[in-house]
């Protein structure tokens, strides 16, 4: 016997090899082109007879491995192409004994048995897969039996950047072969494609080289394939070939694995938790690996919902064991499918970097039901970011966003829009029956238009629109122009405002404008109306000219400040603000437009001293930093105030914590409004994050009557720089 040291990946594995006749005999060769990291050499031809080693984990007694050897035995493969490599925990003598009857009944089957050192499945593959000398390599469980083709038709098709794949037959008393790999048997696809195959260590064949580029974690209870496979996936992008379907060539699983412990079989909710978790801990800065991985993860949910469609009831359960394990990445959408019986249509929403989207995101948090959602595609006008997702989080069932060009006017688009958004709620209710509410929240009209469309069609369900900001007139006070179109849209939306006693427009010669006919089809249809603020509610509904109208408006609305997101969500994207401890650092997140800017503070601090801007630094994160910084330049404020890009939300939460103070500036409506209708909805970010607020207030506006640690008046320079002197005798003094 000797003693060797195999290393697979990073870690060293020490085993005993026990050497038997006939082993390791390698096929003549030709020079093989083998694909490392997505890349390739070029030519590469196939591997001339390639052999293959079969490894075989014993922990589960010498019967079972017998009749798996007997198997291998039979194995229509030219014997010398094969090696079977049995790795046993060194306390069973019964499987040594088997081994040695196995060689000396069958010479020519090249035998081999190494030791693993512990009881553990996942060891006992690393050992084996450091032991192989095949060129490539395939497990088998010690409970399953291959069908005498199985190596054969599996090294007809083995090529260094493909996973050959077998049909495996199911333990169901029939031997029925998997569905899933049944239909696109003899067809090579991505790996995503079939992402329930991360889940498996048997049925499939692997080049030896890439299997020992990764190590399976012998700590992990549940995931450890998961992890495995994908750790493969990111050295070498492989795909699947599936094998073409034919009993003698099929895997077949003698057992099923026990997927479940107890009367309601929690445990294979737990299990598929436990596999997302070890998913996360690989890296995926490579964008195919992350999509695979998500694919992955996906499959795994689709399990989670097919429990929660039987238990229903468990759902808190399972929300409740997914963050403590600490779970950061559950497909939420899939694991929800068909369990809500609420509705949002949102034009804009995550995983698009909007703020309308995002607070409805939040709201829907903040009611804490399983909602879906419709939305429309905005990645070509606002940044991805897809961990906002985690924003609505476990409470997101199915999500369907409508794809094309996004547009926020236009009766063509915001008609296509709805048409989708009413076909797809009307296929979700025939799939799980109907809603009970409808949700919608505009800035983007296109969301209150097909939300009344539904409404329109289901009386009975409850509608609660929001308006974040008055539809009608523009920041500048003017009424916006576009116009409605008369379609199949128009005519029925106007009938059902007939039907619910109101009348559309109240001069027909003036037709029908866009933005004032979506605040009348709220009022009049809408069961619950939400404004985020007293003065935009007065300013919306007195300009409401019908009285029937707005008296209803006025009955059915509430306020409801913008939401406030729990504490953890702050800490979920740690940020490293790289900052000083000598100077104050100030903090302005958002666009500038001609009613909000920063003029205040950047003229406050011009007047101030050298010494004293010495002591203060601000950072901006705006849409377009380069232009600012161009600004700071010619005024000699480089040094004090830096521009940087916005931030993926969970990232700008986080900053926000890392401030001495936060600024927020009011919307200059003077000479415009009756009333300031505006009220960033950043100020219930900032209020989360802890870090004190310098408000710098319209005078009459909703910011002006609410209270904060620091507070200037817009327009009043003199005040911003006794704010800044402030702050800096503050830090002075500490």
């Amino acid at each position: 016997m000797a003693h060797r040291d195999a290393t697979v990946g990073a870690a060293a594995i020490v085993y005993r090899h026990v050497e038997l006749p006939g082993c390791g005999r390698r096929p003549e060769r030709r020079n093989v082109g083998i694909t490392r990291g997505g890349g390739s050499t070029s030519p590469a031809p196939r591997l001339v007879s390639p052999s293959v080693s079969v490894v075989v984990p014993t922990f589960r007694g010498a019967q079972r491995v017998r009749e798996c050897l007997a198997s291998l035995v039979a194995q229509t493969v030219s014997p010398d192409r094969v090696e079977v490599v049995v790795v046993h925990p060194g306390n069973d003598a019964e499987i040594p004994a088997l081994v040695d009857d196995l060689r000396a009944k069958h010479s020519r089957l090249n035998l081999r048995m190494v030791e693993a050192r512990g009881p553990d499945e996942g060891q006992a593959r690393n050992v084996g897969i450091a032991a192989a000398r095949g060129d490539y390599l395939t497990v088998v469980d010690p409970d399953d039996r291959p069908g005498p083709d199985y190596l054969e038709a599996l090294l007809e098709e083995a090529d260094p950047g493909v996973v050959t794949v077998a049909v495996v037959a199911e333990p169901d008393g029939r031997g029925s072969t998997d569905p899933a790999l049944r239909r696109v048997a003899g067809r090579t696809l991505l790996a995503s494609e079939l992402p329930a195959l991360f889940g498996s260590h048997t049925g499939t064949l692997v080049s030896t080289e890439l299997a020992r580029s990764a190590v399976v974690d012998p700590g992990l209870r549940s995931g450890a394939d998961h992890a495995y496979w994908l750790s493969l996936f990111a050295q070498r992008q492989f795909r699947f070939r599936v094998l073409r379907a034919g009993d003698d060539a099929t895997y077949h699983r003698m057992t099923r694995p026990s997927s479940s412990q107890g009367d309601d079989g929690f445990f294979d909710v737990v299990r598929r938790l436990e596999c997302m978790r070890a998913l996360e801990g690989v890296p995926r800065t490579d964008p195919s690996v992350a999509r695979v991985a998500r694919a992955v993860a996906e499959d795994l949910a689709s399990g989670i919902n097919s429990h929660l469609r039987a238990h229903p009831d468990q759902r808190p359960r399972v929300v409740a064991e997914a963050e403590t394990m600490g779970v950061r990445e559950v497909p939420w959408s899939t694991v929800n499918a068909g369990l809500a019986r609420d509705l949002a249509i949102c034009y804009c929403f995550p995983p698009d970097n909007d703020t309308s989207g995002l607070v409805a995101a939040k709201r829907i948090r903040g009611r804490g039901v399983v909602t879906d959602v419709v939305s429309h595609d905005l990645s070509w006008i606002r940044d991805v970011d897809p961990l906002s997702l985690r924003v609505p989080g476990e409470f997101l069932g199915r999500h369907h966003v409508v794809r094309g060009t996004a547009s926020f006017t236009g009766w063509t688009h915001l008609s296509r829009f709805a048409k989708e958004a009413v076909a797809t709620v009307d296929r979700w209710e025939a799939e799980q029956g109907s809603y009970a509410t409808l949700y919608s929240r505009a800035m983007a009209v296109s969301s209150h238009y097909a939300a009344a469309l539904v409404k329109a069609r289901r009386p009975e369900i409850r509608w609660t629109a929001e308006f974040s900001d008055p539809m009608r007139f523009n920041i500048f006070g003017e009424e916006r122009p576009d116009e409605v179109a008369w379609d199949w849209l128009s005519h029925e939306l106007a009938d059902a405002m007939c039907a619910a006693g109101h009348q559309p427009v109240l001069r027909p010669e003036e037709g029908l404008r866009l933005f004032e006919w979506v605040e009348r089809l709220v009022y009049a249809l809408a069961d619950e109306i939400t404004f985020t603020n007293d003065q935009q509610r007065r300013l919306m509904i007195e300009h409401c000219e019908d009285p029937a109208l707005a008296q209803r408006a006025m009955e059915i609305s509430q306020v409801h400040a913008h939401p406030v997101l729990p504490r953890p969500f702050y800490e979920l994207a740690p940020v490293d603000l790289d900052r000083t401890d000598d100077a104050v650092q100030l903090a302005y997140f958002g666009a500038f437009y001609q009613t909000r800017h920063l003029g205040d503070l950047v003229q406050a601090l011009l007047r101030l001293r050298q010494d004293e801007r010495e002591r203060l630094r601000l950072r901006v994160y705006t849409p377009d930093p380069s232009r600012l910084t161009l600004e700071l330049a010619r005024l000699g404020l480089a040094g004090t105030v830096t521009a940087h890009h916005y931030r993926p939300v969970l990232e700008f939460l986080n900053l926000t914590t890392h401030f001495d103070v936060l600024v927020l500036d009011d919307a200059r409506t003077s000479g415009s409004h009756d009333v300031n209708p505006y009220l960033p909805s950043k100020l219930s970010d900032y209020r989360g994050s802890g870090t004190p607020i310098w408000a710098i207030a319209e005078p009459g506006s909703v910011m002006s009557s609410l209270q904060f640690e620091y507070e200037s008046t817009l327009g009043d320079v003199d005040q911003a720089v006794a704010v800044l002197r402030e702050l800096v005798r503050e830090r002075v003094s500490t």
